[in-house]
Order: structure tokens, then C-alpha cells, then sequence
């Protein structure tokens, strides 16, 4: 059987055809707001698998030193020996709307993906830096789960996760009380067309926080969606995306407020060098029963030269009364004021800049781990000379 083509014609007014992507498939296309700015043909080209039947994922490497308790293996391992959390995951993964390339890689990511289990602890675990997979010739996509039961805590190091095209996918299960932080170093080499799904369930008193590194890659696009399912729980992320000349860098994020009580903060800091393209779309959803929720989204963008190009779109879908709620977006160029007022009290033009571009990343950098920041300000000073 003849495998359908992606791509679409689309009969329009005035008799003109135009072309969406995916339509039959359930892929991006472009009627989709939240793919509105995405070059979704030229990532379709590079991610899409060009085959007739599902690829297999390509697995991460075992992390070297894994500390005592905790498991990686394959969810076959895990479904047999009942890791506790691994049916709830997949559970959830037949009934999540996923935005995306998710859905099509959706029966590989339940039978193939990787899986991490972190244990019940009374003290933090130790650190973990997860490489990326090795992409093999015409395998595409990766998948991740990870399951961190009640009360465990742990920070999660992703490194290098946008060097060569493909798909990745990553679950993260939180049980009561659980506290993981994930920090993503996605600086793509210049040739690589990057996407990836990451969702997020949260259960009571849970805490998520996320931090995300954009730059590089000829097309970026990274979608996160959190699911506050208990009380007292909080998400929070901070993002940074830097458009170097020619790069294309797109973010989406959905926080679904499912539950009283619980909290949500978003924070992005976008920049634009000449015919660079960053984009964000962030939404928050509050469903009708989870009253006192706390949701908070700012997204800041500064275009440093003539023919960069960013771009906000805030969203609130709020169906409970009794929430607070703000969404901003504000765009730029370095304040001229300012770069007088340094340059008056002697501080050369390109260091007055770059302390004006310091103190506007400032805030989302200081949420990386101590081990990325070094290698992103040493990327970010690189980039800007």
C-alpha cells in the first residue's frame, strides 16, 4: 500500500490552491495557530520517517554511575517487573492530547521507550546527565520516561539534545510530593531540524521546574505540556531562545490547571540577531473545578539588530471563577536611554551592550544548573561578539 503523501492541496478562495501539511495524518499543519510561524514542510523533510511502516526509536545511552536504587530500562522490563508508575504512564499516553509529531510515533514510545525510575528517598538524589540518543541511518525519533515516585527529589541534566535532527519525546510522572528539576541544553548545530514533546503530570503537592535553552539548528520546534493534576502542585519554567542569523526557534507550552490549589509560572526571554526567527506560544488552561489556581506567564523579547524577528502569542482558556491569572508580552530593542547613561560613566559601547543584554537573560539563566550555566554565558558571549 502506497504510503499517503504529507503533504495536502488545499483548494482556497479565488480558485488559489494552497498546501497543509499532515491533514490526513493528524501532523502539524498549518491552519494550527500554535504552528503559525513553524517551517513545518522543511521539519516534516528532516523528522518525518519516509517509510511504510513505524521506525524504531533509537535508545539513549546508559548514564555512567547511576546511583544506588534507581533503574533504567526498557518498558517491556519495567511492565514485567510492575515498576510502580509505569501503567499509569502509558495510560496516560492513550488519552493525552498531543501536540505534534507525538501521536504518530505514539505505538514505538509504548513499547520501546527508555524508562527511569527514581525511587521513594528521605535526602536528594544525586545529579543525573542523560546524553542523547545516537541517531541511526533513517531512525528519527527517541523516547524517554521518567517516573519519580513520592517524595523523591532530583536534578536532571540533558546536555546536547538538539545536535542532529530527529524527534524526541519525554515523559516526566511526578507522585505526591515529588520534586524534579530538568534542565535541556538545546543548542542545535547549524544544519540540524529539531522537535520534541515533552509532557509533564504532576500529582499532589508535586513540584516541576524546567529550564530550556534555545539557540542554533536551521528549525527548532519544542513543545511542553504540564498537567497540574493534584493540589499544591507547581510548575514553573524558564526559557531562553536566542536566534542567531538564520536560525529558527519555536516554543510551545500548555499548563493545564486539572486541580484547586496549584500553581504555574512561566518565563521566557527571547533574542534576535539579524534574520533570526524566535516564537512562543503559551497558554494556560484552567478547567472548571480547580478554583484558587495561581497561573503567572511572561514572555520578554529583545531584537538586538535590524531584521531579527520575535514573536508572543499569550493565551488564558479559564473556566473556574475564583483564579488568579496574568499573561504579558513586551518586545524591544536595547533601551537607547540606558546605553547612554553606561557609556556617560565610561563604559565602552559594546560592554555597555552587553551588560544590558546580561541583566535581560540574567533571570533565566540563574535557573540552569551551576554545571550548564558556564557552557551557555560562554555560547551566549561567543554569539554575540
Amino acid at each position: 500500500m502506497e504510503k499517503p503523501s504529507p503533504m495536502l492541496e488545499f483548494q482556497g478562495p479565488a480558485d488559489r490552491t494552497r498546501r497543509w501539511t499532515g491533514l490526513a495524518q493528524g501532523l502539524p499543519n498549518l491552519k494550527q495557530e500554535e504552528w503559525k510561524y513553524v517551517p513545518i514542510d522543511a521539519l516534516l523533510a528532516h523528522v518525518y520517517p519516509q517509510s511504510d511502516s513505524l521506525l524504531p526509536l533509537n535508545q539513549r545511552p546508559r548514564p555512567e554511575n547511576l546511583p544506588q536504587g534507581i533503574r533504567y530500562l526498557s518498558v517491556s522490563e519495567a511492565l514485567a517487573e510492575k515498576i510502580p508508575g509505569i501503567l499509569k504512564a502509558l495510560n496516560h499516553l492513550q488519552v493525552a492530547h498531543f501536540d505534534g509529531m507525538a501521536t504518530l510515533f505514539l505505538p514505538a514510545i509504548n513499547s520501546e521507550a527508555t524508562v527511569l525510575w527514581i525511587p521513594a528517598s528521605d535526602v536528594p538524589h544525586p545529579d543525573i546527565a542523560l546524553l542523547p540518543s545516537i541517531k541511526q541511518p533513517n531512525q528519527t525519533a527517541d523516547a524517554l520516561l521518567v517516573l519519580v515516585q513520592a517524595g523523591a527529589h532530583i536534578n536532571l541534566i540533558l546536555p546536547k539534545e538538539a545536535q542532529s535532527s530527529g524527534f524526541s519525546f519525554i515523559y516526566v510522572g511526578l507522585e505526591d510530593s515529588a520534586n524534579v528539576s530538568l534542565h535541556r541544553d538545546l543548542s542545535g548545530s547549524d544544519a540540524a531540524f529539531v522537535m520534541s514533546h515533552l509532557e509533564v503530570l504532576l500529582a499532589n503537592a508535586a513540584q516541576f521546574k524546567l529550564a530550556q535553552y534555545l539557540q542554533g539548528g536551521s528549525a527548532q520546534r519544542h513543545a511542553v505540556q504540564a498537567h497540574l493534576c493534584g493540589p499544591q502542585s507547581v510548575a514553573s519554567m524558564a526559557s531562553l531562545q536566542f536566534a542567531k542569523p538564520g536560525d529558527q526557534l519555536h516554543s510551545w507550552v500548555n499548563m493545564v490547571h486539572q486541580s484547586p490549589h496549584a500553581e504555574s509560572h512561566q518565563n521566557i526571554r527571547q533574542l534576535a540577531l539579524n534574520s533570526g526567527m524566535s516564537s512562543f506560544t503559551g497558554k494556560i488552561h484552567v478547567a472548571l473545578d480547580a478554583q484558587k489556581t495561581q497561573a503567572y506567564q511572561h514572555s520578554a523579547a529583545m531584537v538586538l539588530e535590524e531584521g531579527g524577528r520575535t514573536y508572543h502569542r499569550p493565551v488564558l482558556e479559564i473556566y473556574a471563577d475564583d483564579v488568579k491569572c496574568t499573561h504579558g508580552a513586551t518586545t524591544g530593542s536595547l533601551d537607547e536611554q540606558a546605553l547612554f547613561y553606561l557609556q556617560a560613566r565610561g563604559i565602552p559601547k559594546p560592554a555597555a551592550k552587553r551588560l544590558l543584554i546580561d541583566a535581560f537573560i540574567e533571570d533565566c539563566l540563574q535557573a540552569f544548573h551551576p554545571d550548564l550555566q558556564a557552557a551557555l554565558r560562554s555560547e551566549i558571549a561567543k554569539s554575540l561578539q
